[in-house]
């Protein structure tokens, strides 16, 4: 259960105990606010997804600290709502090229599991199993939302590519062992590489696979396809502000 989910839940023990502990917070803002105006702050030299990297470098802060088991990674749990089924960069929209006739397909995007889902229209210009007064995009919302895309909890390989990051990203960290040292810029660049598809793979877990993730948007068919995902400008930022940090704070 993530902190946000604790901080939003009235009754949580977590938001309790901060609300009894950390009274006075508009002091420790007010402070944490002059610290940030006074610092020197990194600038990636181009625009880059924040979001994403600010994810990405929670991973990789994450391994000066431990090497998390790959199955309890949010990141795995997102891989493995992805299915083999290539998503196309539309969502709940009917395919263009339907016309009603019997037989002709209905195509809808599911978000979650970056699946288009199909199915068909009966003779009588219904949908099998629809009444034909219903409003197609509610039954498309609806059916998006896994009651029939047979989203569940039950354990599910994951993709080729996806399951060959997670086996690439133990390799390297049993290779150069990042808990508490500084990498090499190569290793360096390399775990952060990782990191950026993990970041991608917990955005999926948390809000679905967006058709304008670079998961659809880009053709990868393997590891090292998914790991070209970072751009160099990302990787420059992504390894001053881990070296930045494993120097503050060693």
């Amino acid at each position: 259960m993530s902190l946000t989910s604790h901080l939003r839940d009235s009754s949580s023990p977590v938001r309790r105990f901060i609300r009894e502990e950390f009274t006075n917070t508009r002091t420790l803002l007010a402070d944490a606010r002059k610290q940030v105006r006074a610092t020197d702050i990194i600038k990636p030299i181009a625009s880059l997804d924040w979001s994403t990297i600010g994810t990405a470098l929670d991973y990789r802060i994450r391994y000066y600290f431990d090497i998390t088991p790959m199955q309890d990674m949010v990141a795995y749990a997102g891989a493995a709502k992805i299915t083999d089924l290539q998503p196309l960069p539309e969502t709940l929209n009917l395919d263009s090229r339907w016309t009603g006739k019997e037989g002709d397909p209905l195509k809808i995007f599911d978000e979650t599991t970056g699946r288009w889902l199909a199915s068909y229209f009966a003779a009588e210009g219904g949908l099998v199993g629809i009444g034909q007064s219903e409003d197609i995009y509610t039954y498309a919302e609806a059916f998006s939302k896994g009651a029939i895309s047979g989203i569940g909890n039950d354990a599910r390989p994951l993709k080729k590519e996806y399951q060959e990051v997670f086996i690439s990203l133990n390799e390297l960290t049993n290779y150069c062992d990042p808990r508490g040292r500084r990498l090499t810029t190569k290793e360096e660049q390399s775990l952060n590489r990782h990191c950026v598809v993990l970041a991608l793979l917990e955005q999926v877990y948390r809000a679905g696979l967006r058709p304008n993730s670079p998961l659809v948007t880009r053709t990868s068919n393997s590891a090292n396809e998914l790991l070209e995902i970072a751009e160099s400008h990302w990787l420059d930022d992504l390894g001053e502000l881990s070296w930045c940090f494993f120097d503050r704070f060693r």
